[in-house]
């Protein structure tokens, strides 16, 4: 059976079989044809992207520059377009009676609102709950380099009351002197008693100040002794 490279238009032979069992109805005579097809506004396509008709293909458009995008899984063809999009952002966007929650739901140690009219809302219409909660108190759109701090630590409480607005600087900042000596803290050699420094992490031994060492020898001398010990230990007890 004869058949035309999607691309060149070469003359090529294809049995019937494999032409019932194409679902795209594209034929290409070599691989180079094959990418060359695929490629889109100059950005490579994934290698099954040939396999659907080109009638079923949806269109998606950047929400910036209007360009088609290749995936549904984001609203913006590059950062640069999701920057000036941010920046293009004007505060008369902001509702007068602030945003209408449908719904809430958990994911994770935060929360999520529905609001599908929110510029930062992504495809379903969800975004973070508390991030809503903070631009309905302040009464206007949050800028890129504001977060919304939870002054009591719990991630779940979205009370007004328990948000506050700040800088992205100021937040890092803020956190980095919640713990003894910034991000680091002072522990205690369990083997040879030298006082050192760690970096803060939810470890126990870390929190608790427990089987914390300065070194591997340190900690291989202090493992080889608790052996021999619990060794000694247990023939005793068959004595």
């Amino acid at each position: 059976m004869k058949v035309n490279c999607t691309h060149c238009g070469k003359e090529l032979e294809r049995t019937s079989s494999r032409f019932k069992k194409s679902k795209s109805g594209l034929f290409f005579c070599c691989r180079k044809c094959q990418q060359a097809e695929q490629r889109i506004g100059g950005k490579l396509q994934p290698s099954h992207y040939g396999t659907a008709k080109r009638e079923e293909r949806k269109k998606y458009y950047c929400v910036y520059c209007k360009k088609e995008i290749l995936t549904k899984n984001t609203k913006y063809c590059n950062n640069e377009c999701f920057l000036k999009y941010s920046e293009s952002l004007r505060q008369d966007d902001f509702p007068k009676n602030g945003w209408k929650i449908e719904n809430a739901m958990k994911s994770g140690e935060y929360l999520y609102a529905t609001v599908r009219n929110h510029p930062k809302s992504n495809n379903n219409g969800y975004v973070l709950h508390h991030r809503i909660v903070a631009e309905n108190k302040i009464g206007r759109l949050l800028k890129d380099n504001e977060i919304v701090h939870h002054i009591d630590g719990n991630k779940s409480n979205n009370c007004s009351e328990n948000l506050q607005v700040m800088i992205d600087v100021d937040h890092n900042r803020l956190h980095s002197t919640k713990f003894k000596d910034g991000h680091f803290v002072k522990l205690t050699c369990k083997e040879c008693g030298k006082v050192f420094y760690r970096k803060y992490g939810a470890r126990p031994e870390i929190i608790h100040n427990k089987n914390s060492f300065c070194s591997r020898r340190c900690n291989g001398i202090y493992q080889r002794r608790k052996q021999i010990e619990n060794g000694m230990s247990n023939l005793n007890k068959y004595k």
